[in-house]
């Protein structure tokens, strides 16, 4: 795999057999039904909450999901102004040091 790529099994079953979604939108290639990760970066610091049904009785995300699906609900916008500023300190390969700032919602 590449740098950013990842694999997902749900019950033994390869992605190909995975109906992937974001929000309900199904993210699988239309051809060979594979997901590419590294497409999908960011979407992981903005996860609000992960939904994995397994078995073919996800018929309502169609063919692709035989071993089930998976679906990534993002969180909603912050309709306000904010900043925030964060650290972790350990030994010193282990600090770090992030912060967020959203102008809200325009």
């Amino acid at each position: 795999m590449g740098n950013g790529e990842g694999q997902l099994l749900v019950r033994g079953f390869t992605q190909n057999y995975i109906q992937v979604l974001i929000n309900g939108i199904p993210t699988n290639d239309p051809e060979s039904n594979a997901v590419y990760w590294s497409n999908w970066g960011a979407v992981s610091a903005n996860a609000g909450s992960i939904q994995i049904q397994r078995g073919a009785g996800s018929s309502l995300y169609g063919a692709g999901s035989f071993g089930g699906s998976f679906n990534i609900l993002t969180e909603n916008a912050n309709p306000y102004p904010y900043y925030s500023l964060h650290g972790s300190v350990g030994s010193p390969m282990n600090t770090l040091f992030g912060g967020s700032l959203s102008t809200g919602l325009i």
